[in-house]
């Protein structure tokens, strides 16, 4: 199946699939939440992110970009590439927003707001918002970028979410041993 060219207006997996295709994504999470937990599921894919992450870092070391854009910018230019959304990083408040974010807007548009099906044939609730942040892989590779990038050991929470309401996901640098915000 040929490639489709990413949309450069929002640069989301709907132009060209990263990893995998969001529905696909969403309809894993939901039947491992029914299987293993969604506090699980949770962890499992914030580390599989978090080894994205650090095979995008380790790439970006290797590459020119990385010299002339800084490694933190160049991480962010292949995770926008890949089609994770339009990403923002806000040094002052250390904060990351994500503009489009690929699999939060298809969670938005096809679970939560048209009552589709979801794993094992459950008819989620119609409703306009979603109790949860359900960007737990992005987290991940943002940990993991920032992390290579600065040399300090972080985590990141997610802080808002497109599919709780809000316009952008943000993801907020916390000091991953006392959890609190890097500002």
């Amino acid at each position: 199946m040929p490639r489709r060219p990413v949309d450069k207006r929002t640069l989301s997996l709907y132009g060209d699939y990263a990893f995998y295709h969001p529905d696909t994504m969403i309809m894993n999470r939901e039947v491992s939440k029914n299987i293993i937990g969604p506090d699980i599921v949770s962890a499992v894919e914030y580390n599989a992110g978090k080894r994205i992450g650090k095979l995008i870092a380790d790439g970006c070391k290797r590459s020119r970009s990385c010299k002339k854009m800084g490694m933190l910018s160049s991480c962010i230019d292949i995770i926008e590439k890949s089609g994770w959304g339009k990403i923002h990083f806000d040094e002052s408040n250390a904060t990351f927003r994500v503009y489009h974010s690929a699999v939060s807007e298809y969670y938005s548009k096809h679970v939560i707001k048209s009552g589709s099906v979801t794993a094992e044939g459950d008819l989620t609730k119609e409703h306009s918002t979603n109790e949860s942040c359900i960007d737990d892989m992005l987290r991940g590779i943002l940990c993991a970028v920032y992390s290579e990038s600065t040399g300090t050991d972080c985590d990141v929470e997610e802080t808002m979410c497109i599919t709780k309401g809000d316009e952008y996901c943000e993801f907020k640098i916390v000091d991953s041993t006392l959890g609190i915000s890097k500002i």
